[in-house]
């Protein structure tokens, strides 16, 4: 794997694998025809696997006489991987899971595969977007979504969002329909453009939001919550509704959600309210996914 791609994965929190399912791309993102898609997925796992696995077993006797010393084998793991985006806990969370030998001098190769499997899934899961599905064969979206892999068709959800852009349509990403003003300025090779789309998201939409969404609430197991100064009209103090929308871990606080506006608030921190049932709450008041929030801070 090349630099650029090793230092973009460090910083990764989860990886969104864009896979043609049409079987029109090889490995090396050529043409082709009757390419298998899941080659495709599973070398990208081993590809991650591997450079997980040579950084955990790097130098692995020397390593291995400092833990067998005294260090404590989570500590030393946490230490060498923090660089890669990995906490402790989501290293000690492999261990008990791995069930690995309790003599490190003894582990082998295999060993330090089965962690850095373990510690990707934890640490980079891999959501897999299975493109291309209106001109996909069924075996290929078939294996694709048996392995957990969500069929899209990026190519539609770029050409809805752009007449949506463009006030030809109104449609919100993730929904499986869109509607045409009767005002509209679409030509004839739009509107027959736009009913294939339609009649294809039709159920499902373009499964684009839906594979973000997997990636980010799901993967992740963030929440959403929106900071609003008028708690009445859910806006901001120019009339603009939801204004902003922030990502935090399950769990967060109206305290986490303060600093996150901004450090100032947060240390002035005095109470915010809940917009939709009126009522004070404290700064540990544990956030639910898309609670709308006024802040009060001094």
């Amino acid at each position: 794997m090349g630099n650029k791609f090793l230092d973009d994965l460090r910083q990764a929190d989860v990886l969104i694998q864009i896979v043609d399912a049409s079987g029109n791309t090889d490995l090396e993102g050529n043409h082709a025809e009757g390419a298998d898609p899941m080659a495709e997925v599973e070398f990208l796992a081993g590809e991650v696997h591997q450079w997980l696995a040579g950084i955990i077993l790097r130098n692995w006797k020397r390593s291995a006489r400092a833990v067998e010393s005294g260090r404590a084998l989570e500590d030393f793991l946490a230490e060498r991987l923090g660089g890669l985006g990995f906490s402790r806990e989501q290293v000690v969370a492999a261990l008990r899971e791995c069930d690995l030998p309790e003599n490190v001098q003894t582990w082998s190769d295999v060993d330090g595969l089965a962690l850095a499997r373990t510690l990707q899934a934890l640490g980079k899961p891999i959501v897999v977007a299975a493109n291309k599905t209106d001109i996909a064969p069924a075996q290929n979206l078939e294996a694709l979504v048996k392995a957990g892999g969500i069929p899209v068709t990026a190519d539609y959800e770029l050409a809805l969002r752009n007449a949506s852009k463009a006030g030809l349509i109104t449609y919100r990403p993730g929904d499986p329909e869109f509607t045409v003003p009767e005002d509209s300025a679409l030509n004839d090779a739009q509107r027959s453009g736009l009913e294939k789309i339609a009649e294809f998201i039709s159920g499902d939409g373009t499964g684009v939001q839906r594979c973000l969404e997997q990636a980010v609430l799901g993967q992740l197991d963030l929440i959403s919550a929106f900071p609003v100064e008028d708690e009445t009209h859910y806006a901001d103090s120019h009339g603009k509704v939801l204004p902003d929308g922030y990502l935090l871990p399950r769990g967060a606080t109206a305290l986490e959600l303060a600093y996150m506006v901004h450090s100032d608030i947060g240390d002035g921190f005095i109470r915010a309210i809940d917009c939709r049932t009126k009522r004070i709450i404290g700064k540990d008041h544990v956030l639910r996914d898309g609670d709308v929030v006024k802040i009060v801070a001094g």
